[in-house]
């Protein structure tokens, strides 16, 4: 059996006139958050050190001011709380904490803040600078530009909209961390409900409050596209966010019918057939078109598979996907394994390319693929469109077979080497060739595949006119 792992959330003292001990305020995955022990003493000063030592130690790493902190303590406690701290440093450097056993738990579980529960007294504001802002300030140094940073620099943009339904609540919650209102009064807003939320913005849930919309947006700043660290920035900085999703509708077909399924693209006229004699040597018919009957399907199946991504986020957010059939996902199961575990807006713009592809057709062009995304979507289209051809025969719907027959409709394997220039994305399907999405991967290289990890996946082909970037998403 594996080793169990936890999240400390942070770490505390518990003073008696005899002793002192350390605790890790851990949360093991899918249980409460519980008190861990992790080392008895005599010495409180030492405690309360070991304690700042192990919280810079996992939340920062291990820095030479880090180290030698650590050497300090670890030679002035006796040799066995010495030995349960060393443990515990190697645990917090290595990025990897011990679930607790039910020994090792202190018997508290931890709804309640831990500071609570334990008192560490008032800090000295002339106290000098910690070990951990030692090593910050070695790695980050004040005042730095970006090209003086030696490593990558991650700018995340948020957008938060919330409806604070409960003030009285909101400001409660708000002024038990601290927070004041602003002495000046704004006549729009004399409770300063503004302040309050903001003093509250990083908690998951804000009391009295409920999100209506959190988007997030990310991006790698580079000093040679002209980035810069926003304090040095010459100009604001800006974010753009998807524009009006509840407001947007989708394009109107080109031709459009009514159906019992009610205002359907009506691809008789959309995909006209020239000719369905069949004959052989027909050059009308060899062209082989895109035939109303199967643009029907394709169209049916790209609808669904973008209606069943949508109902997975708003079922299941950003939860991991099973590896496996789960009837309570309807697409993102169908994807290869390196996709599963992709966040909320990846998943969205997996969605969105359905949704662009089937548009193609309504507005009566061929679903030409123009990114990774857009391949792998339109070949489960594809495979699905025999089973959607069943569904309809079994229905017998009549919608569907009043469209005008032509003798290469159903002709899957035709329209695959209509649509698309390759078909490398299907290799990720392979457990076998686990790695060949990196572009520096030697069969990647050799074969001229390109960059498929999921993250490239949205990036138009270089031989496409790249779709609209604000065209939003259906919801």
């Amino acid at each position: 059996m594996s080793e169990q792992h936890s999240v400390p959330v942070d770490f505390y003292c518990e003073h008696t006139p005899s002793k002192s001990r350390v605790h890790a305020l851990v949360s093991p995955g899918g249980g409460p958050r519980v008190l861990q022990a992790v080392l008895t003493c005599n010495d409180p000063e030492l405690a309360r050190n070991a304690t700042g030592l192990l919280s810079a130690a996992w939340h920062g790493g291990e820095g030479p001011a880090v180290r030698a902190e650590a050497e300090r303590i670890l030679a002035l406690l006796p040799a066995a709380p010495a030995a349960s701290l060393r443990n515990a440093l190697n645990s917090a450097f290595a990025g990897h904490w011990p679930a607790p056993t039910h020994s090792q738990g202190t018997g508290h579980t931890a709804d309640a803040p831990a500071a609570d529960l334990f008192a560490d007294g008032e800090e000295d504001e002339d106290e000098e600078l910690t070990p951990a802002t030692v090593d910050a300030l070695a790695r980050t140094p004040s005042g730095a530009r970006l090209a003086d940073l030696p490593g990558q620099v991650v700018r995340i943009t948020s957008l938060i909209d919330v409806h604070v339904h409960d003030p009285k609540r909101l400001l409660a919650a708000a002024r038990a961390t601290g927070w004041t209102p602003l002495t000046e009064q704004d006549e729009k807003d004399p409770d300063d409900i503004v302040g309050a939320v903001m003093a509250l913005a990083d908690h998951p849930q804000i009391p009295g409050t409920d999100n209506t919309d959190n988007e997030m947006t990310g991006e790698l700043l580079h000093p040679r596209k002209g980035d810069e660290l926003s304090p040095w920035s010459s100009s604001p900085i800006t974010a753009t966010f998807t524009s009006g999703w509840g407001l947007r509708r989708p394009p109107q077909p080109l031709h459009s019918r009514e159906t019992r399924w009610g205002t359907m693209p009506d691809f008789a006229k959309i995909f006209p057939v020239e000719c369905a004699c069949g004959s052989e040597g027909c050059t009308t018919c060899d062209a082989g078109p895109l035939t109303p009957r199967s643009a029907d399907l394709i169209h049916t199946a790209l609808s669904t598979m973008a209606d069943a991504a949508y109902d997975d986020l708003q079922e299941h957010d950003d939860d991991p996907v099973p590896n496996s059939e789960d009837p309570s996902w309807g697409f993102f199961t169908d994807l290869p394994r390196l996709a599963l575990q992709q966040p909320r807006q990846w998943r969205r713009e997996m969605a969105r390319a359905c949704d662009d592809l089937a548009e193609d057709l309504e507005a009566g062009e061929l679903p030409i693929p123009r990114c990774f995304a857009e391949e792998l979507v339109l070949h489960l289209a594809l495979d699905q469109a025999p089973d959607i051809l069943e569904e309809k025969q079994d229905l017998e719907d009549e919608d569907h077979e009043s469209l005008p027959k032509h003798p290469y409709d159903y002709d899957w394997g035709l329209y695959g080497d209509q649509f698309f220039q390759d078909s490398d994305i299907l290799l990720l399907y392979q457990e076998a060739l686990d790695g060949i999405e990196d572009p520096t991967a030697h069969l990647n290289g050799t074969n001229g595949i390109g960059d498929m990890r999921p993250a490239n996946w949205f990036t138009p082909f270089n031989n496409v006119t790249p779709r609209d970037p604000n065209r939003g998403f259906r919801r």
